[in-house]
């Protein structure tokens, strides 16, 4: 199978990429999917993107655990 890496992962990025405080980090629902299980990091939903009328895409803010050094 084929990974899309310029096409709609890029567009979303640039659609959710609004939703970000300054100096800080965010993902969405496929990336938060892939590295929830990352314990280093907290993961916190913080809003979504409107796909279309029946579907919102999740967005997460992704902070360093406070207590990894």
């Amino acid at each position: 199978p084929s990974v899309d890496l310029f096409g709609t992962p890029v567009n979303r990025c640039v659609k959710i990429n609004h939703l970000a405080k300054q100096n800080s980090m965010i993902i969405g629902r496929d990336m938060h999917r892939t590295v929830k299980k990352i314990t280093d990091f907290a993961y916190e939903k913080i809003g979504s993107y409107a796909v279309n009328t029946r579907f919102a895409y999740p967005v997460y803010s992704v902070q360093k655990n406070s207590n990894i050094i």
